[in-house]
């Protein structure tokens, strides 16, 4: 554990731009009664999905979001 398999990824970076009705099976008012949050591009939902289409996932122990990563990179220890 530790080793970063590729560069963190800004949540507005254009990899999502559209995706979300593409592949997803459930309508977004059932995204939002499930999960609270908006459709929108850059959630965690659809980021993952679109991350996951790397293959680089398959290679992870563990996901940390940037300000977990930062937690990891000031402390030495995983927390999430």
């Amino acid at each position: 554990m530790g080793k970063l398999i590729e560069q963190p990824i800004c949540y507005r970076d254009q990899r999502t731009r559209g995706d979300g009705p593409r592949f997803c099976a459930l309508p977004a008012a059932e995204i939002f009664a499930r999960t609270g949050i908006q459709f929108l591009s850059f959630n965690t939902l659809f980021q993952l999905y679109v991350h996951a289409q790397t293959g680089n996932l398959k290679f992870s122990e563990r996901l940390l979001l940037i300000p977990d990563l930062i937690n990891f990179f000031l402390t030495g220890k995983a927390v999430y």
